[in-house]
């Protein structure tokens, strides 16, 4: 008998408990199991007492874990292995997350990169996870493969793990600009690809992720994912070509809200505020009207005008924003940054297919 708590969604139910037993003993390695070529039958019976029999199918079978889909559902996970290609500062954002978390364990994850001995060992001592130069070892056992490569490294990169990646492995990249079509055209194989969006604030828990599915993948490598960027902040699901548009929003969105911040200082410093009052007052001033837009259901504009009063402080403030077009700044802004992920992805792909 296997007991798992799922950490996903079942039948659009989170955090269901659910024992599942098998109607026959035919596996030596997953006894629960009774398998019928690529496909299986269990028992699923929940809290209430209910039992109904589902007919899966297993995405993962590695030596630590199984991945089980159920039709309409799925759940999630006996111990995945998720190796990290890339040991920079985005494959430390979501190891810190993973490990924080509570969700994932050390042993799960390990660090690669190609020959920075230190900054393997920082990973040891840090996070308590393995870092090694050995890719055959490391991707072996891999149930899922974490490309975090710079983009200039990745033909080299794709070249040296192809000798140990099989189809039944998930690939996550986190590589700006990088195509799924362009990876699996580099790998050769039939690979299920998820490609992500962080953005810097990952590296404090609090990033806004958007991942999209490649051709290989499905909804059930999206939740492996998910699961995972969830622990570094929140996650949106788009279609692939919509990630440029993600990348001028909320990839580089940080940067715009810290030039914002850099312009509230001056602003500050010329009316003569102490560096350190108006630094507060500028952060959770920022911070508070964050709070105020997740959690009110009004419109930006409405909770503007809610702050307006005719002829008041507020008023005069805007109509200078208004007189230099700080909207409309913003707006070319956000589809320039938009375009130029456009244009650097074309330049990286071209680069890749003539190496």
């Amino acid at each position: 008998m296997i007991h798992i708590e799922p950490t996903l969604e079942l039948l659009g139910k989170p955090n269901r408990m659910l024992t599942i037993r098998a109607l026959k003993r035919t596996q030596d390695q997953f006894p629960a199991i009774r398998c019928i070529g690529l496909y299986g039958i269990v028992l699923v019976v929940n809290k209430g007492g209910t039992a109904e029999t589902r007919p899966f199918r297993p995405l993962f079978t590695g030596q630590k874990g199984l991945f089980l889909f159920f039709t309409g559902g799925i759940i999630m996970d006996k111990k995945l292995t998720y190796t990290f290609i890339g040991a920079g500062s985005m494959a430390e954002a979501m190891v810190a997350g993973m490990i924080n978390s509570k969700l994932f364990d050390r042993e799960q994850l390990i660090v690669t990169n190609r020959s920075n001995v230190e900054r393997l060992q920082y990973y040891k001592q840090q996070y308590g996870v393995k870092g090694t130069n050995n890719l055959k070892d490391a991707l072996e056992i891999a149930d899922v493969v974490i490309l975090a490569m710079k983009p200039k490294d990745v033909t080299a990169a794709l070249e040296s793990i192809k000798p140990y990646l099989t189809e039944k492995k998930l690939i996550i990249s986190v590589i700006a600009g990088i195509s799924t079509k362009s990876i699996e055209e580099l790998l050769g194989l039939k690979i299920p690809i998820i490609r992500a969006m962080p953005n810097t604030s990952a590296t404090i828990g609090q990033s806004a992720t958007a991942i999209s599915q490649g051709t290989f993948a499905n909804h059930n490598h999206e939740a492996i994912a998910k699961r995972l960027f969830l622990t570094i902040g929140t996650v949106s699901i788009v279609d692939e070509d919509d990630l440029h548009a993600v990348t001028g929003l909320s990839g580089s969105g940080p940067a715009y809200v810290y030039y914002l911040v850099e312009a509230m200082e001056k602003a500050a410093l010329d009316l003569g505020l102490d560096k350190d009052v108006s630094k507060e007052l500028i952060l959770q001033t920022i911070i508070g009207a964050a709070e105020m837009l997740k959690s009110s259901p009004k419109h930006p504009s409405v909770l503007r005008k809610e702050i307006m009063s005719p002829g008041g402080t507020t008023e005069a403030g805007l109509s200078v924003l208004e007189q230099y077009k700080y909207q409309e700044a913003m707006v070319q802004c956000i589809k320039r940054a938009t375009e130029r992920s456009k244009e650097l992805g074309a330049e990286i792909e071209n680069i890749m297919m003539k190496q």
